[in-house]
């Protein structure tokens, strides 16, 4: 084939090198992208979670969610806010 290059490796290494081969395919099977954070500004959590954002506040100050600020906008980072959810016992 045009333009591919060939080169006869000692058996050992050949092995080696199909052995390195199925560990990467094995890594890339089991790999999954990092999803990005999901930011969500309070009126539209409030909206989400069905409370008042007086609630989000009152959340925030108690500790339960934590609100991450960019100038004088307030976030919820939405993993914090699902992971802050407790099952009724």
């Amino acid at each position: 084939m045009k333009g591919e290059i060939f080169i006869h490796l000692p058996p050992e290494l050949d092995e080696k090198l199909q052995e390195i081969k199925a560990e990467i395919e094995a890594l890339k099977s089991d790999f999954q992208p990092k999803q990005p954070e999901e930011y969500v500004p309070l009126d539209e959590a409030a909206k989400r979670l069905h409370v008042d954002k007086s609630t989000l506040h009152n959340w925030r100050k108690r500790g339960i969610v934590r609100g991450w600020q960019i100038g004088n906008r307030v976030y919820l980072k939405w993993s914090e806010v699902e992971a802050s959810i407790q099952p009724l016992k």
